[in-house]
Protein backbone atom coordinates (compact mmCIF):
# COMPACT_ATOMS: atom_id res chain seq x y z
CA UNK A 1 0.00 0.00 0.00
CA UNK A 2 0.89 3.42 -0.46
CA UNK A 3 0.25 6.58 1.23
CA UNK A 4 1.53 9.86 0.31
CA UNK A 5 1.06 12.81 3.11
CA UNK A 6 2.13 16.26 2.97
CA UNK A 7 5.47 17.26 4.04
CA UNK A 8 4.90 20.84 5.08
CA UNK A 9 4.17 23.30 7.63
CA UNK A 10 3.11 26.39 6.60
CA UNK A 11 0.13 27.82 4.59
CA UNK A 12 1.58 27.91 1.05
CA UNK A 13 -0.67 31.16 -0.69
CA UNK A 14 -0.05 33.49 2.22
CA UNK A 15 2.21 36.67 2.61
CA UNK A 16 2.88 36.06 5.80
CA UNK A 17 4.30 32.41 7.84
CA UNK A 18 0.78 30.37 8.82
CA UNK A 19 0.78 27.03 10.30
CA UNK A 20 -1.44 24.45 8.60
CA UNK A 21 -2.27 23.00 11.95
CA UNK A 22 -0.29 19.42 11.40
CA UNK A 23 2.60 17.85 9.18
CA UNK A 24 0.79 14.91 8.42
CA UNK A 25 3.90 12.91 6.67
CA UNK A 26 5.67 12.67 10.00
CA UNK A 27 2.70 11.81 11.60
CA UNK A 28 1.80 8.94 9.98
CA UNK A 29 5.29 7.81 9.87
CA UNK A 30 5.39 7.67 13.71
CA UNK A 31 1.64 6.29 13.95
CA UNK A 32 3.88 3.55 12.30
CA UNK A 33 6.44 3.00 13.67
CA UNK A 34 4.95 3.45 16.95
CA UNK A 35 2.88 0.42 15.94
CA UNK A 36 5.72 -1.48 14.89
CA UNK A 37 4.37 -1.95 11.24
CA UNK A 38 7.04 -1.70 9.02
CA UNK A 39 7.22 0.72 5.96
CA UNK A 40 9.32 2.29 4.03
CA UNK A 41 9.58 6.41 3.54
CA UNK A 42 10.88 8.83 1.24
CA UNK A 43 10.02 12.70 0.30
CA UNK A 44 9.78 14.13 -2.87
CA UNK A 45 8.36 17.10 -4.67
CA UNK A 46 5.81 17.54 -7.21
CA UNK A 47 5.41 21.00 -8.69
CA UNK A 48 1.83 21.81 -7.68
CA UNK A 49 2.48 25.49 -9.30
CA UNK A 50 -0.95 27.51 -10.48
CA UNK A 51 -1.21 28.51 -14.04
CA UNK A 52 -3.30 32.00 -14.20
CA UNK A 53 -4.68 34.67 -16.55
CA UNK A 54 -3.59 37.92 -15.46
CA UNK A 55 -2.26 39.96 -12.71
CA UNK A 56 -5.64 40.50 -11.33
CA UNK A 57 -6.93 36.82 -11.32
CA UNK A 58 -3.62 36.10 -9.51
CA UNK A 59 -4.29 38.94 -6.72
CA UNK A 60 -8.36 37.13 -6.46
CA UNK A 61 -6.60 33.99 -6.51
CA UNK A 62 -4.30 35.15 -3.49
CA UNK A 63 -7.06 37.16 -1.82
CA UNK A 64 -9.10 34.00 -1.47
CA UNK A 65 -6.78 31.58 0.11
CA UNK A 66 -4.43 33.83 1.72
CA UNK A 67 -4.94 33.28 5.78
CA UNK A 68 -3.47 36.86 5.98
CA UNK A 69 -6.11 38.57 7.32
CA UNK A 70 -5.05 42.22 5.90
CA UNK A 71 -5.50 41.40 2.27
CA UNK A 72 -4.20 44.81 1.35
CA UNK A 73 -0.30 42.50 1.87
CA UNK A 74 -1.05 41.44 -1.55
CA UNK A 75 0.53 44.44 -3.83
CA UNK A 76 1.76 44.27 -7.29
CA UNK A 77 5.16 43.93 -6.16
CA UNK A 78 4.51 41.11 -3.84
CA UNK A 79 2.80 39.12 -7.31
CA UNK A 80 5.61 39.95 -9.04
CA UNK A 81 8.03 38.33 -7.14
CA UNK A 82 5.80 35.47 -7.07
CA UNK A 83 4.70 34.78 -10.42
CA UNK A 84 6.68 34.13 -13.63
CA UNK A 85 6.07 34.56 -17.57
CA UNK A 86 4.74 31.87 -19.34
CA UNK A 87 4.89 33.17 -22.93
CA UNK A 88 1.25 31.37 -23.63
CA UNK A 89 -1.50 33.18 -24.48
CA UNK A 90 -3.79 31.17 -22.26
CA UNK A 91 -2.12 31.50 -19.38
CA UNK A 92 0.87 34.35 -19.74
CA UNK A 93 1.70 33.76 -15.89
CA UNK A 94 2.14 30.67 -13.75
CA UNK A 95 2.37 30.61 -10.00
CA UNK A 96 5.32 28.16 -8.86
CA UNK A 97 4.70 26.25 -6.23
CA UNK A 98 7.49 22.84 -5.46
CA UNK A 99 5.22 20.83 -2.41
CA UNK A 100 7.10 18.68 -0.46
CA UNK A 101 5.50 15.28 0.12
CA UNK A 102 6.17 12.16 1.55
CA UNK A 103 5.16 8.69 0.39
CA UNK A 104 4.63 5.24 3.17
CA UNK A 105 5.14 2.03 1.60
CA UNK A 106 3.77 -0.07 3.57
CA UNK A 107 1.58 -3.93 3.49
CA UNK A 108 -1.93 -3.89 4.51
CA UNK A 109 -1.62 -7.39 6.01
CA UNK A 110 0.83 -5.54 8.85
CA UNK A 111 -2.20 -3.50 10.13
Amino acid sequence: MFVFKKHYATHRFSVGSHPTGHESFRAAAEWLAERGIPFEAAELELEMGQPLRSTEEARRFFRLYSRDEDKSVITDEFLRGRLIETGRTDFPLYLPHKRPVGCLKFSSKNL
